[in-house]
C-alpha cells in the first residue's frame, strides 16, 4: 500500500521505471536524480521505512547555507529507483529524461517518524557532491500540494580534507589590457594549504606532506584565533629578511632549528563554516578573506591585493628584489589546476633542480658543491655544480642527507669525470637554486644555493619536465613530412614550443590520436586505446589521458602526429565543456565564404549570450570554439549543437548544410556539429595537421580572420604567434559561460 500511488501513475509495460520495492540498506540512502520532464527539476530521495520519500526541487539541492529552496513532496517511490536512469516515454506520467546527480548514504539527526508528523526533517548527507547537514521544513500543505523547503545547515565539517592546489602559468610578460586580472606579490617560500576543525589545524604542502609540527607556532595562532571554526586557507609560509622581502634561504634556516619567525601569507580562503567558496570568484573570495583576518595575530599575513596595473607592480618588484608578481583574474573560480586564470612574471630565475652527487675539500673534511641535474625526457642531465649560498652549517646538514643515498655509479645519463673529491647519490633531494641563466650546453651560469626543498620531491620534478627540456627521441631524423623534408625531431622540436599552451587544451581530457610512425606518406591510423603503459599517461575506461608534459612526448615516440580530445574532462564525463563547430567547404567554395561563415555563426551566437573564439583547421576552414562551464547534460548540450548549425542551415539553405555526404555539400559549407558528440572528438589547438606543409589548428584572433588563411600557419612559421596569445581570456569565459 505503501507504493500504491506510484503505482497507480505508472503503465510499467511502457515504462522502465522499477515495480518492485528493492531490499532496504544496512545504512539508508538519498539519491538526486536530474529529470528532464516538462519542467526540469531535481528529484530528492531519502530512504525512509521501505520506500524512498521524495521531493520535486526545482532549482536544485542547496550547496551553501545562504540558499533555501522549494521542495514538494511527491510520492513514495520503490527503495530499487535510486539506481533508476534512462528515458520515460512521452505520454507516461514523468516523461522524459532521467540522470543521476548524486548518491550516497545519509544519517537521521532527528527521528524521521516524529518529524514528518511535525514537519521538520534534519539529517547529514554523505555523498560523492552533497556533503555536510541539511533539513526539510514544511511551509504548506493543503490538497493541491504540499511545500517544504530544503535548506543546507552549518556544520563544524569542511566540505573536503584534500585538494588540488591552484598553479599559475609562467608568462614572459605582463600581458596587454590586464584590468581583467588583480595582482599580488609572488612569494618564494612552502605553499600551503590550512585546514582548521572543531579546534585542531592540518598544515599541508601541494603535494600533501604534513607540516603542521614544523610551523608549529603558526599551527597554534591558527588554533588559538579560530577556535572551533571550520576555514580552509591557501597560502605561502616565508621567512621575511631585514627589508620585509620572503626569503628562502632564512626559511631553510629556519628549518634547521636556526631562530627565525615564520609567516603565513594567506591569500585565499577555500571553505568557510561547511561552506564550499571554491565556486566563488576570486575577488569575492578576498573579501570574505579579509573580513576573517581582521586583527589577526603577526604571524598571519593576509595578502593584498591591487586591480590591472601589472606592469607597474612587475617594475615594482624588480626595483624591490623581488621574485616576482602573480596576476589572478577578478572573476575566476578556484580549478585546482594549472591554467591562466593564474599567471605568474618572474624578475629573476629560480628552479628547483636535484641533487646527483657533491665534491669534498681538498682534505676531505667539508662538503665543497653540489652537482645538480634536471630530469630531462625521463633521463638525469648533469647542469652543473653550485658552491655558494650556504655556510657551514648548510654544508653540514647537506651531507648528513645525502650521505644516506650514496652509490657507487654517477646517476647522470652522460659520462661525469669522478675523482676521489667526488660523491655520487641517487638523486632524491630537492634544492632551489637562484641563477643568471643557461650556457649554450645547458650549464647553470652563476647559480646560487637558496635551500632544500623538503615539499617537494624528486619524483616530481621528473613528472613535470620545464619549458626548457631538449627532448630527443629515437629516429629522430626519420622523414615525417618528405615534400617539405620535415623529420621526426622537427616535430618533437615544435611540440616542445607549444607544449605549454597545448596542454591547456588536452590535459585530463581522453584522447585520439593519428599516428605516422613512418611518416605521413607511410602507414596512418587513428588510435584512441593504448598498449602497454606510457611515462606521464594515464588511463581510465580502456581511454587515455595526458597528465604532464613528457605524457605529450610519450606519445610522440610513437609516431602520433595529431591530437584530437573530447569535449569533456575525464573525470566528469557527464558534463561537456566545449563546443567545436566545424566549417567544412566543398571544393568550389572559395575562402571568402567560408570566412563570412564563420562571421555569421559568431553574431548568433552572440545573440545567444555565447561569447566563442576561433581557431585555423589546419585544413579547409575554421573552427569556431565555445567553452563553458560543465553545466549541461549531454542530452542537452548535443541539441543546442544541433539546433544552431539547423538554424545556419535554415536561414541560408543555399550557402550552408548540416548532411554529412560530401556529394551533398557542392557549392555549401558543411557546419559540422557532430564533433559535439558523447565519444567524438576534434582536433586540437597548436595540433599539427598529417597532410604536406606541416600545417597547425592554432587560435587567432576574430580581427586576423580575413588575412589568415586556415592553412596559413605551419610548424615552420609558427614562433611569432607564440608571443602573443589570441585566446588570452578564453579559461575566464570558460568559468562562468553557459548553455541557456
Amino acid at each position: 500500500m505503501k507504493l500504491k500511488e506510484y503505482k497507480d501513475k505508472r503503465d510499467f509495460s511502457k515504462t522502465k521505471e522499477p515495480k518492485s520495492s528493492g531490499k532496504a540498506h544496512k545504512n539508508p540512502i538519498f539519491v538526486v536524480q536530474h529529470h528532464f520532464a516538462r519542467r526540469e527539476h531535481y528529484d530528492f530521495r531519502l530512504e525512509y521505512n521501505g520506500v524512498l520519500l521524495s521531493w520535486a526541487v526545482p532549482k536544485g539541492v542547496p550547496t551553501t547555507t545562504k540558499d533555501k529552496r522549494l521542495a514538494v513532496k511527491v510520492e513514495d517511490h520503490p527503495i530499487s529507483y535510486a539506481n533508476f536512469s534512462g528515458t520515460i516515454p512521452k505520454g507516461e506520467y514523468g516523461a522524459g529524461v532521467v540522470e543521476i546527480f548524486d548518491s550516497g548514504t545519509y544519517i537521521a539527526n532527528q527521528s524521521f517518524k516524529s518529524g514528518l508528523k511535525e514537519g521538520a526533517l534534519k539529517f547529514s548527507l554523505n555523498g560523492k557532491k552533497l556533503k555536510g547537514n541539511y533539513a526539510l521544513i514544511r511551509t504548506q500543505m493543503d490538497k493541491k500540494q504540499d511545500n517544504w523547503l530544503l535548506i543546507k545547515e552549518k556544520t563544524s565539517k569542511n566540505p573536503f580534507s584534500k585538494i588540488s592546489v591552484e598553479l599559475a602559468t609562467l608568462l614572459e610578460q605582463v600581458p596587454e589590457n590586464d584590468n581583467d586580472y588583480a595582482y599580488e606579490v609572488k612569494f618564494d617560500g612552502y605553499r600551503i594549504v590550512a585546514y582548521i576543525e572543531g579546534g585542531e589545524v592540518r598544515l599541508e604542502s601541494r603535494n600533501h606532506i604534513d607540516f603542521t609540527q614544523k610551523f608549529d607556532s603558526i599551527t597554534q595562532s591558527l588554533k588559538t584565533f579560530f577556535g572551533n571554526r571550520s576555514l580552509v586557507f591557501d597560502g605561502e609560509i616565508i621567512v621575511c629578511d631585514e627589508n620585509g622581502r620572503s626569503d628562502f634561504n632564512l626559511l631553510h634556516k629556519y628549518l634547521r632549528g636556526e631562530n627565525f619567525v615564520p609567516i603565513y601569507a594567506i591569500f585565499d580562503i577555500l571553505a568557510k563554516d561547511g561552506d564550499d567558496l571554491r565556486e566563488q570568484t576570486y575577488l569575492c573570495r578576498k573579501k570574505i578573506l579579509n573580513q576573517e583576518l581582521k586583527n589577526c595575530p603577526d604571524n598571519l599575513l593576509y595578502v593584498t591585493h591591487v586591480i590591472g596595473g601589472g606592469e607597474k607592480c612587475f617594475e615594482f618588484a624588480k626595483k624591490n628584489n623581488l621574485e616576482g608578481i602573480i596576476g589572478k583574474l577578478k572573476n575566476s573560480k578556484y580549478i585546482g589546476e594549472r591554467s591562466y586564470d593564474w599567471i605568474k612574471i618572474k624578475c629573476t630565475k629560480l628552479e628547483e633542480f636535484v641533487i646527483g652527487g657533491y665534491t669534498l675539500s681538498k682534505d676531505k673534511s667539508e662538503l665543497n658543491a653540489l652537482l645538480l641535474g634536471k630530469f630531462v625526457n625521463g633521463k638525469f642531465e648533469y647542469v652543473g655544480k653550485v658552491g655558494t649560498g650556504f655556510d657551514t652549517n648548510d654544508k653540514n646538514q647537506i651531507r648528513q642527507k645525502l650521505d644516506k643515498f650514496k652509490r657507487k655509479t654517477s646517476p647522470f645519463k652522460k659520462k661525469f669525470a669522478q675523482n676521489e673529491h667526488t660523491v655520487f647519490v641517487s638523486p632524491n633531494i630537492v634544492v632551489q637554486i637562484q641563477f643568471s641563466e643557461y650556457t649554450e650546453d645547458g650549464s647553470l651560469r652563476h647559480p646560487s644555493f637558496k635551500g632544500i626543498r623538503e615539499d617537494k620531491t624528486s619524483t616530481e620534478l621528473k613528472n613535470q619536465p620545464s619549458n626548457d627540456d631538449d627532448f630527443k627521441v629515437k629516429n629522430g631524423d626519420k622523414i615525417y613530412f618528405p615534400k617539405d623534408k620535415i623529420t621526426k625531431q622537427d616535430l618533437v622540436d615544435y611540440y616542445n614550443k607549444v607544449a605549454n599552451n597545448m596542454l591547456l587544451y588536452i590535459e585530463n581530457r581522453f584522447l585520439s590520436v593519428i599516428r605516422c610512425p613512418d611518416g605521413i606518406k607511410g602507414q596512418v591510423f587513428f588510435q584512441k586505446h593504448l598498449d602497454g603503459k606510457l611515462e606521464g599517461i594515464k588511463t581510465k575506461n580502456d581511454y587515455f589521458y595526458i597528465i604532464s608534459k613528457l605524457g605529450l612526448f610519450s606519445l610522440i615516440s610513437l609516431g602520433v602526429v595529431e591530437f584530437h580530445p573530447w569535449c569533456c574532462v575525464y573525470d566528469n564525463l557527464s558534463r561537456p565543456d566545449v563546443i567545436v563547430f566545424d566549417l567544412d567547404p566543398g571544393d568550389d567554395v572559395n575562402l571568402d565564404k567560408v570566412r563570412l561563415c564563420a562571421k555569421r555563426l559568431e553574431k548568433i551566437l552572440k545573440e545567444l549570450t555565447l561569447e566563442c573564439f576561433i581557431k585555423t583547421s589546419g585544413g579547409k576552414g575554421y573552427h569556431i570554439v565555445v567553452p563553458l562551464s560543465q553545466s549541461v547534460t549531454w542530452s542537452k548540450f548535443e541539441k543546442f549543437c544541433k539546433d544552431v548549425a539547423l538554424l545556419m542551415e535554415s536561414k541560408w539553405p543555399d550557402e550552408y548544410t548540416t548532411n554529412i555526404r560530401k556529394n551533398e555539400r557542392q557549392g555549401k559549407i558543411f557546419i559540422d556539429y557532430l564533433r559535439n558528440k558523447k565519444g567524438q572528438t576534434s582536433v586540437a589547438p597548436y595540433s599539427v595537421r598529417a597532410r604536406d606543409g606541416a600545417t597547425v589548428s592554432v587560435p587567432i584572433s576574430w580581427s586576423e580572420l580575413d588575412t589568415i588563411a586556415p592553412q596559413d600557419i605551419t610548424i615552420k612559421n609558427i614562433d611569432k604567434r607564440l608571443k602573443k596569445n589570441p585566446w588570452k581570456n578564453y579559461f575566464e569565459v570558460k568559468q562562468n559561460q553557459k548553455i541557456k
